[in-house]
């Protein structure tokens, strides 16, 4: 297997063509106006257009013998992805209260009338979840852990459960 992914391509639309006449001198607010007029023309969408054809550059090889115990491979490549977003952390979603243990659930009071939680709090119960996530496939990749194949075997149906009812808050 050999993946290669190049950086996400940058968004670039009239204001940031604008934006460039500040490294001549122009003021930020006069760009910001020039901005906001090349919005309002063929400008636009000449850029939208253009930003159509850019694209993230993406090349997966998979060979044959990749797919053979392929849960096992790919923990191979989402374990170390995901402690680099682990150290990352730019943000924390919202968890479902019945996938903590209780005593690390909202209790009524902890908000206000705007469901306002604490951040602490969310940023602890999301860093349980992944923990729990981190801990499956960590197991999946390690081949002598200390405790009993039962409980090993739950906490990775567990992980790998918040996993698939997580992925899309992964981008935190």
């Amino acid at each position: 297997m050999k993946v290669t992914i190049g950086k996400y391509v940058d968004w670039f639309g009239p204001y940031q063509l604008a934006e460039l006449l500040q490294y001549v001198g122009f003021s930020e607010d006069l760009t910001d106006k020039i901005g906001s007029y090349l919005n309002k023309t063929w400008v636009r969408r000449f850029l939208e257009w253009a930003d159509s054809k850019r694209k993230q550059r993406i090349k997966v090889v998979i060979h044959p013998y990749d797919t053979y115990s392929l849960d096992i491979t790919l923990a191979h490549v989402i374990y170390p992805a995901l402690l680099e977003l682990k150290k990352q952390k730019t943000g924390v979603p919202a968890v479902d209260q019945k996938d903590l243990p209780k005593p690390m659930r909202f209790k009524k009071g902890e908000f206000d009338s705007d469901l306002d939680y604490p951040y602490d709090k969310m940023v602890e119960q999301w860093d349980w979840i992944f923990d729990q996530i981190l801990f499956a496939f960590e197991a999946y990749n390690a081949d002598g852990l200390d405790i009993p194949e039962d409980v090993k075997a739950r906490r990775i149906d567990k992980g790998l459960y918040l996993f698939g009812k997580y992925y899309r808050s992964l981008w935190t």
